[in-house]
């Protein structure tokens, strides 16, 4: 990495005038460029143009927090979000007249003031979803690019904003569902987040940027089998078991599997919660696991109801065989004792063959 010093010897011929040598040193502190050879002080007083930096630590906390002065460059801002602002108390007569009129034409433009808006709205939803900053830059670049083509207009901002995230989201293979999003918007429902996403969908994506065009189940499972408590050998077999049930783009079924099924109607939703209810239970039936996590609380996290999921895991079970991962280990018995006496890991009844 080129330093300062390098910086200056790139781009400055240096040559002492009093020994003729042409290495220096540059002293930042005090502004000085030092012969190496002779010492001779060639220049004084120079002006770093390079960041400052301070420090703005509390004095009752150790250490340092270097912070540099001023905020980043902002290249989603029509002046890189370091424009002037015009602050002041306005008074009677013409001066506060003039004060009014600076700060209304002179701050933020009405364009900067929606995208500082949105920032913060996405900042906010992403937070809430426990998401990285790479996906709030993203979404906040995706947002920019909608803005620029008029998609945003007659749509709330929180709608525009939580489809930016989704759609970054989706990309960045972190997906979440529109269950989810909508529970952390503020004002904002699920139907005005599925068109803002549809609109964004089919028209800020750059050509070949789009590698994705839905989510697979497999992207949830780890997160939901983590909120209800299971372990890291539950969420694999529920990832095995999911992406048997629906493959992933470029990959069929095989065998048996290959023709429609019942279940091939059923979203992606009850799916996983089908195979979240059934593998809880198949590691209690072979011993595996002794984690038990009641249907109600799959209900809540996949939002799904009881009946339907309960419907969904009769369909399946003609076709455990194919589907249960083999690594579990579950033999014919202890699959046909889970089917005919029930599911031991919750309190509600077995389903009806």
């Amino acid at each position: 990495m080129a330093t300062t010093d390098d910086f200056h010897r790139e781009h400055f011929d240096f040559e002492c005038g009093e020994c003729g040598a042409t290495e220096c040193v540059d002293d930042h502190a005090s502004g000085d460029r030092v012969c190496t050879s002779c010492g001779l002080v060639a220049e004084a007083h120079a002006i770093d143009e390079h960041s400052e930096w301070r420090t703005f630590a509390d004095s009752d906390k150790p250490g340092t927090d270097m912070n540099r002065v001023g905020g980043p460059v902002n290249h989603l801002l029509s002046d890189g979000g370091i424009g002037s602002t015009v602050i002041g108390k306005a008074s009677k007569g013409d001066a506060g007249g003039l004060v009014q009129t600076l700060q209304r034409i002179g701050n933020t433009a009405g364009a900067d003031r929606a995208m500082v808006s949105a920032s913060g709205t996405i900042a906010k939803i992403c937070d809430r979803l426990g998401l990285p900053k790479a996906i709030k830059d993203y979404a906040c670049e995706l947002f920019k690019r909608a803005m620029d083509q008029g998609l945003v207009k007659g749509r709330s901002q929180c709608a525009n904003c939580a489809a930016a995230i989704m759609l970054a989201s989706r990309q960045e293979k972190v997906s979440r569902s529109f269950d989810e999003v909508a529970k952390v918007a503020d004002n904002c429902n699920k139907k005005a987040i599925a068109k803002a996403f549809k609109a964004m969908l089919s028209n800020v994506m750059k050509p070949g940027e789009m590698t994705k065009t839905a989510s697979h189940p497999t992207e949830y499972m780890i997160r939901w089998s983590n909120k209800l408590g299971m372990g890291a050998k539950h969420a694999k077999a529920c990832q095995d078991l999911i992406e048997t049930i629906i493959p992933k783009p470029g990959t069929e079924r095989t065998g048996s599997l290959a023709v429609l099924k019942s279940w091939d109607g059923r979203s992606p939703n009850t799916l996983a919660g089908a195979v979240l209810y059934i593998i809880c239970n198949l590691f209690l039936v072979t011993k595996k696991s002794d984690v038990q996590v009641p249907l109600s609380d799959i209900c809540n996290v996949v939002k799904v109801g009881a009946s339907t999921i309960k419907a969904t895991v009769t369909q399946l079970q003609p076709d455990y065989d194919d589907l249960l991962p083999k690594w579990i280990g579950a033999t014919q018995q202890q699959i046909a004792t889970m089917i005919a006496e029930g599911y031991p890991g919750s309190s509600e009844p077995a389903p009806v063959s």
